[in-house]
């Protein structure tokens, strides 16, 4: 992960979000970065509109939105820059487009989650979801009642099959951006015989040169074995790498209803190839 100076942040003004730029100011005075903050409402309307109807209603909703940027900016911090912006459009597409702008130069996303009840709805087929699938830089979703951003240890979800040395470097860089020590974790769910899994795991951090301890654990679902490991190491952020199919969509898909409860205190942060 390259070094940290642009910072995307959308908000709908809610609590959630009002925390996740909260975080996203602590990165940004940390890493001496800048913020952009954007708010993204709705061309649509639920029901057909007469068009002279319509363009009245989007400029009500423009003029809501930039009353309400303009309420949530007048108590932040002025130490940190941040451009303020309000657009129309759908929120998930506009933000992985930002990503991809070389001109904009976004190297994060920092978006806010409910808490564990609402978890599956806000991921699964939701705005960050789709922000983490799509954009082309990491993101970090930060929940609703995580604590001040002191990241000392973070956890690297492993499946150890699908792991690359580029993967592992990353992660390892990660930790270090933020100072933390690493932790490695692979859950065994089925009792599978990963021992040839492991020895080329560690062989593979060996030949990287990285000091990483692999940490097996056994646990009837995976999200609850994230959970007892994030909660007893005092882990306080999770990786994940985008492109471990399987063990991403086993979190945000096959196990959705069942969202691990360590979404509601610790930031999780998903990243893939640059």
């Amino acid at each position: 992960m390259k070094q940290i100076k642009k910072i995307l942040v959308p908000t709908d003004f809610s609590a959630a979000a009002a925390k996740a730029f909260d975080f996203a100011c602590q990165l940004a005075k940390k890493f001496d970065a800048s913020i952009k903050l954007i708010h993204v409402y709705r061309s649509d309307f639920g029901m057909p509109v007469p068009e002279s109807m319509a363009y009245q209603m989007l400029e009500a909703r423009k003029d809501d939105a930039q009353r309400k940027m303009e309420s949530f900016l007048k108590s932040k911090d002025r130490a940190i820059k941040i451009e303020s912006i309000v657009e129309m459009g759908f929120p998930s597409d506009l933000l992985a487009d930002y990503t991809k702008s070389k001109e904009e130069g976004i190297d994060l996303i920092v978006m806010g989650t409910k808490g564990e009840h609402n978890l599956a709805e806000r991921i699964l087929g939701s705005v960050t979801y789709a922000v983490i699938r799509d954009a082309a830089c990491p993101v970090l979703a930060v929940p609703e009642h995580c604590s001040d951003l002191n990241i000392k240890e973070i956890a690297y979800a492993t499946d150890l099959k699908s792991d690359t040395a580029e993967s592992i470097v990353e992660a390892d860089n990660i930790a270090k951006l933020f100072k933390a020590v690493l932790h490695c974790v692979y859950i065994d769910t089925n009792g599978d015989n990963s021992g040839a899994e492991k020895i080329r795991f560690k062989e593979l951090t060996s030949k990287l040169g990285l000091d990483v301890i692999l940490t097996e654990l056994k646990s009837d679902t995976l999200n609850h074995g994230l959970d007892s490991f994030v909660h007893e190491e005092g882990i306080d952020m999770l990786l994940m790498y985008r492109p471990h199919r399987t063990l991403f969509e086993k979190i945000f898909h096959i196990s959705v209803t069942k969202m691990i409860a360590l979404h509601s205190t610790v930031p999780l942060l998903v990243f893939k190839k640059q």
